[in-house]
């Protein structure tokens, strides 16, 4: 079953129960939207983006930005009062060559009461500038399919399915013997990505979806290893992220870069691809990984 029924299925049997409230809003909240996603060639397209802010919390707004595509901002508006927070609202126009095109909306720095901090991100947006569908390989420019209606037969018999795994669970459980074995520890960041990365070599995709899939391994790695969320971050974020707080050195830093902008290079300015391109990108992750992966006693020597 997919996770958009799971949800549906969820927020149904809640709505169900008597007395229970709905969930708060968030204090701060980063939504962007276009206008449409396919635009006719020499039409501008439409991004709004907008900011909503409970009392006590500030936000200080970075601007969108869209590799190939110029962007001018045409309005600000607010704030207004929605509820208990307020919404500002900016409008932009973004032209260029027809193409297709991933915009990413902006972020913000939120702060709030009693020194609390959050770090808002938009997720990105897919648009077609006068052409019919992606002019990539890449996977997340399909369109998603259309919503299919909610099956309520289906949910009759997952309820009655539940109540049956329920019993069935119970009666299990009081024949229970020993426990089993815990599972194993989860690998370390750095192994998990070296695996990553060997898997997505692997797979044999074309150059520019083997070069996206390349650099979201080094953005899962540097997350796991800090927790500062680098897989909703831009490529020049993250490196100045890494410059600032000295997660590495300037030369691993320099060749995390390379990782991070294979994928422009590729789709924007072709440059790169075949053998040696990525057998200097293997290079650069191993480097990256040497770098920033912890020492174990016995390298460290007496």
């Amino acid at each position: 079953m997919s996770p958009s029924l799971l949800y549906a299925l969820a927020a149904h049997l809640l709505a169900c129960q008597p007395g229970l409230p709905l969930p708060p809003p968030a204090e701060v909240e980063l939504v962007a939207t276009v206008a449409a996603q396919h635009v006719d060639e020499g039409q501008p397209v439409e991004l709004t983006v907008q900011l909503l802010q409970a009392p006590g919390w500030t936000a200080e707004l970075a601007p969108p930005t869209a590799a190939g595509l110029e962007l001018r901002q045409v309005a600000e508006e607010g704030p207004v009062q929605v509820g208990e927070r307020s919404l500002r609202t900016f409008r932009y126009e973004l032209t260029g060559p027809p193409g297709s095109y991933v915009i990413e909306p902006g972020s913000a720095d939120a702060r709030g009461p009693g020194d609390q901090q959050r770090p808002l991100q938009a997720p990105p947006l897919f648009v077609d500038l006068g052409v019919q569908g992606p002019t990539s390989q890449v996977a997340d420019f399909q369109a998603a399919p259309p919503p299919e209606p909610f099956p309520w037969a289906l949910a009759a018999g997952l309820a009655a399915g539940t109540l049956a795994l329920a019993g069935t669970g119970a009666w299990l459980w009081s024949r229970r013997r020993a426990p089993a074995a815990p599972p194993p520890p989860p690998d370390p960041p750095h192994v998990a990505a070296r695996r990553q990365w060997a898997q997505v070599r692997a797979q044999g995709l074309a150059d520019h979806p083997q070069a996206v899939a390349l650099s979201q391994v080094l953005r899962r790695y540097l997350e796991a290893i800090t927790g500062w969320p680098a897989t909703m971050r831009t490529g020049p974020e993250i490196l100045r992220w890494m410059e600032q707080e000295s997660v590495t050195g300037a030369s691993a830093r320099l060749r995390a870069g390379r990782i991070l902008d294979a994928t422009d290079r590729l789709k924007f300015a072709r440059e790169g691809g075949g053998a040696s391109f990525f057998a200097a990108l293997d290079q650069d992750f191993e480097a990256v990984i040497e770098a920033t992966r912890p020492v174990s006693p016995a390298e460290e020597g007496p």
